[in-house]
């Protein structure tokens, strides 16, 4: 037996995370993802994310040895839903070879291993999976253990008998997921012997954990369109800002987001398509969006329970005057991607949000711009404002909306708001201390206000009819005409 010290303790230094999916529980990861729900939260966890097929994207050509491959690829299928794959961008794959560094405090001398217990059949006594016979390390210096993925993935099952075989689940019930648990540490020289094991003290517990959890929506195409009852983010809305666009904080998803279908959703993906300006940005490009798409992972910090809510909520560095459309997808843990907006809801903006009352057609749509960061900075609707009260007034939230839909777009719209912001502040400090003025103001601003909520209900062409018709009614009345 191998000499194991009365207190020893074996630590995992650092994964090479450009071999894994993830990493969770090493106080040296960039990464470390917490409260899944489908582990141990004791165990230090490493990810294996398989969603998508290896015929795709980088996956295709580069399947190497030290590095995942990502098979979130730009596609164009004529089918737009069909280009919205689910997909890894840190996708495992057979041949690649995980690579951890350990270290032991109490072991004066021995070989660096990893052992496993297996789960079936009638021998669960200790098995190698990682000893080599010519590499010893010391007392606290740090050790390279290194081991396949398909090495690992064989010996994995399902809590259903799911294998793993070839790291693709298959068979059996609950077939999204996979795990072993690994004793990854030093069997310590005694009189120059080591045992071949690890023994209680020598090792620490390393979870390992394959993953393909996303709904597949075709199998032939590999896509992950939402669906009403997938418990992910159902409704969403894209606001403008200087350079960026930003998630509004009115997000909607079924009970128990984030976690759904065994797996726990830690990112909103937003991914995004530059309208063309040839065609003065008046063509959406919805039906570009793909797998492969400029996007920017948001960290979920909420749950449907409470609220949801994202951080950061910004997608930074886009261009101002210009106009992007947007899609979310999901991320778990294992970095797996899916659950897109389908094309039927590209431009489904019915839900709105408590202060919104609803939007536009155009509520997955950002466009970015100099003025709407100065709106900011400052979202106050300033006379309107002064008149009613409250910023969170509903006529001023009335004002807000018919601003951001109507007059935002387009170049003379943004050229009164430029106005407006510099004159506005003069005239509101005026009304705001004289009951009178609020008084005035709030009659002035009378039709205004209907001609916009008309506007938001009905659009702005139907209410400049109207407008027309009432302006022109009394003429013809009191000609005979």
């Amino acid at each position: 037996m191998s000499a194991s010290p009365a207190i020893a303790t074996t630590t995992i230094d650092s994964v090479d995370e450009s071999r894994v999916s993830a990493v969770a529980g090493v106080n040296s990861s960039t990464d470390n993802p917490v409260d899944d729900d489908t582990t141990t939260a004791a165990l230090p966890k490493i990810y294996g994310g398989i969603a998508g097929a290896l015929t795709v994207g980088d996956c295709a050509v580069n399947q190497s040895g030290v590095s995942t491959c990502s098979n979130c690829a730009v596609t164009t299928d004529s089918t737009p839903d069909n280009n919205l794959l689910a997909c890894n961008e840190r996708r495992i794959h057979p041949a690649l070879q995980v690579r951890l560094l350990i270290k032991s405090d109490s072991v004066d001398s021995g070989v660096p291993m990893i052992t496993y217990v297996p789960t079936t059949g009638s021998d669960t006594t200790s098995q190698p999976l990682y000893n080599p016979t010519n590499i010893t390390v010391t007392k606290n210096t740090t050790a390279e253990v290194n081991v396949l993925w398909s090495e690992i993935c064989s010996r994995m099952t399902t809590t259903g008998g799911a294998s793993a075989s070839g790291c693709a689940l298959t068979n059996g019930t609950g077939s999204d997921q996979a795990t072993i648990t690994l004793r990854v540490g030093v069997d310590a020289f005694a009189n120059g012997v080591r045992s071949g094991t690890l023994d209680d003290g020598e090792y620490v517990n390393v979870q390992f954990i394959l993953r393909n959890g996303i709904r597949i929506t075709n199998t032939t195409v590999g896509n992950s369109i939402l669906d009403k009852d997938d418990v992910a983010v159902q409704y969403f809305e894209i606001g403008s800002g200087d350079k960026k666009a930003y998630i509004k904080d009115n997000l909607r998803a079924l009970a128990g987001f984030p976690v759904g279908n065994n797996i726990s959703f830690r990112w909103v993906r937003a991914l995004y398509e530059k309208r063309d300006e040839a065609t003065k940005n008046t063509t959406p490009v919805w039906s570009k969006i793909s797998s492969g798409s400029p996007h920017v992972d948001l960290e979920i910090t909420g749950d449907a329970t409470t609220s949801i809510d994202l951080s950061p909520r910004r997608i930074e560095n886009l261009d101002n005057d210009a106009v992007y459309d947007f899609k979310l997808a999901m991320v778990d843990a294992a970095r797996n991607v899916g659950y897109y907006t389908s094309a039927v809801d590209d431009i489904y903006c019915e839900g709105g949000s408590a202060s919104d009352g609803g939007s536009g057609a155009e509520c997955h749509t950002a466009r970015p711009s100099e003025v709407v960061g100065v709106l900011e900075k400052s979202v106050n609707c300033f006379v309107a404002t002064a008149a009613y009260g409250s910023p969170m007034a509903a006529e001023v939230t009335t004002f807000r909306r018919f601003r951001d839909h109507f007059l935002l777009p387009h170049k003379f719209g943004r050229q009164f708001i430029w106005f407006y912001y510099k004159n506005g502040p003069i005239a509101a400090k005026f009304i705001a201390e004289s009951d009178t003025l609020r008084a005035v103001s709030r009659a002035a601003l009378w039709a205004p206000l209907k001609f916009a909520k008309f506007s938001l209900t009905y659009g702005i062409a139907a209410a400049f009819a109207l407008l027309s018709t009432l302006i022109l009614a009394p003429p013809a009345v009191w000609f005979g005409a």
